[in-house]
């Protein structure tokens, strides 16, 4: 991460759930605060679970995660993944079962 973030200051966030067939990140927004995502990590017990990153009002980025709940599926972003200022963003991991999911979120904040 550190190659990509030019300024700012760091997060990282990480939900797991042992057997609620989803894993969510929410980080609020805050007046004047821009995010940058710069990589995201999940792992699902279903082969193809869907990982997304959204606002209430904004559909970010979405892929699938195609593994088990020993493999991790990793997306760095070349380019922050930027939230629009003073918004905030929800990352999920969501499969179609009970089974356990993980996720991460890394990136930056500038406010």
């Amino acid at each position: 991460m550190d190659l990509i973030q030019a300024s700012g200051t760091r997060f990282s966030s990480t939900s797991g759930e042992a057997a609620g067939g989803s894993a969510t990140i929410t980080r609020a927004g805050v007046n004047g605060r821009t995010f940058y995502i710069t990589d995201v990590s999940a792992s699902a017990a279903e082969a193809t679970a869907n990982l997304r990153i959204f606002s209430a009002t904004t559909f970010f980025w979405q892929d699938r995660v195609n593994g088990s709940a020993t493999a991790a599926y990793v997306k760095e972003f070349i380019q922050p993944l930027a939230i629009p200022t003073g918004s905030g963003f929800t990352v999920r991991v969501l499969t179609g079962s009970t089974g356990s999911a993980y996720v991460n979120v890394s990136g930056y904040f500038i406010n």
